[in-house]
């Protein structure tokens, strides 16, 4: 807008001073002249001189305009690659996180199945020892009945006995005399009080039937005894193992559990510092965006400022010279009003002669 003033100007000058010149030629045709003898040539050397320096400086000011908007351009385009290259390692980074939290998974779904695994096992083993050891039971009980009926029938035999050879009484006196057969220490037999030694009550059937009732009673007391405490034999070992085995057990999974505690803090830890980093990386990026517009707005407000001071001067630069002309001129018209006589020697020149 100012460049378009300021040609609006210099070209309703220039039409005033054709004009102004038409005038003059009019009064030479009429044989007047005001301004002197001869046509005096106008210097404009200073003039030209101006001229060119405001080109030159009009030129630098384009010119830097353009270098400033090719950096600020090349500095666009750093800021973007930059950029770029942010969101490029900033996706890196995620889909490294993602791959790592997807790996733990799969590693901890692979050792909870070889954990379900094994536990697995150890219940089955658990239950086959478990069925070994009934069956044990089963046999040692179906051993013992078969015993127990075998010494009832041999006992039944003895007490239903209605005759007695010589051979029997002699061998129940050697018996009762302790000249017999020797049993091993601990053994019923040598505690066992036979019914013999009442020999006028042998043929009771009522003191047959107590002597036998007691007598199963007993066996069936003794053989709960040993039965009772093979039980907790076994059952003692067994429960020692399973504690043993609870025990190590427990310990290994709480150390399970305190590694995967760990590593999961761990975790934690290292996602906490990524996304510290990142946080600090685009805190970075956004200084480093604002300082950069900040530079930009600052070169720009710097580029405006220089033209607008390069337009002033020029602006005023143009007054002086329009103030300049205008004395001049002022000076020549009030030359001619003093002037009464009028010469064409001292006309001015027409536009075509002038340089301009």
């Amino acid at each position: 807008m100012r460049l378009r003033r300021l040609h609006e100007k210099a070209r309703q000058q220039e039409e005033e001073e054709y004009e102004y010149a038409s005038a003059v030629r009019r009064l030479r045709r009429r044989g007047w002249s005001v301004l002197g003898n001869a046509p005096r040539q106008v210097d404009h050397t200073r003039f030209n001189q101006i001229k060119a320096e405001r080109e030159a400086f009009r030129a630098e000011c384009e010119g830097n305009v353009v270098r400033k908007i090719q950096e600020a351009s090349k500095q666009r385009e750093n800021i973007l690659q930059q950029i770029a290259m942010y969101k490029e390692e900033k996706a890196r980074q995620e889909n490294i996180v993602r791959d790592a939290a997807r790996q733990e998974r799969e590693e901890q779904n692979a050792k909870r199945e070889e954990y379900l695994t094994l536990l697995k096992e150890r219940a089955a083993n658990t239950r086959a020892i478990a069925e070994e050891e009934r069956e044990f039971i089963r046999e040692c009980a179906a051993t013992e009945s078969k015993y127990r009926q075998n010494r009832i029938e041999i006992l039944r035999e003895r007490v239903f006995a209605k005759t007695y050879t010589s051979g029997l009484l002699t061998n129940l006196s050697g018996t009762l005399c302790g000249g017999g057969r020797q049993y091993p220490p601990g053994d019923w037999r040598n505690t066992f009080k036979s019914p013999l030694r009442r020999l006028p009550n042998a043929g009771d059937d009522a003191f047959r039937k107590q002597w036998v009732t007691e007598l199963q009673e007993e066996r069936r007391a003794v053989a709960r005894a040993e039965v009772e405490r093979t039980k907790r034999l076994q059952t003692s070992a067994q429960r020692e193992a399973a504690y043993r085995d609870n025990c190590e057990r427990a310990e290994a999974l709480r150390k399970e559990k305190d590694a995967l505690r760990e590593r999961k803090k761990q975790q934690c830890e290292e996602v906490q510092l990524f996304h510290k980093a990142l946080r600090q990386q685009e805190v970075e990026g956004q200084k480093r965006r604002e300082e950069v517009l900040r530079a930009l707005r600052e070169s720009k407000r710097e580029t405006a400022s220089i033209i607008r001071q390069a337009i002033e001067e020029e602006e005023m630069m143009f007054q002086t010279l329009e103030d300049e002309e205008l004395r001049q001129l002022q000076e020549r018209v009030a030359q001619m009003k003093k002037n009464k006589t009028f010469s064409p020697r001292m006309a001015l020149s027409p536009p075509a002669e002038r340089v301009l």
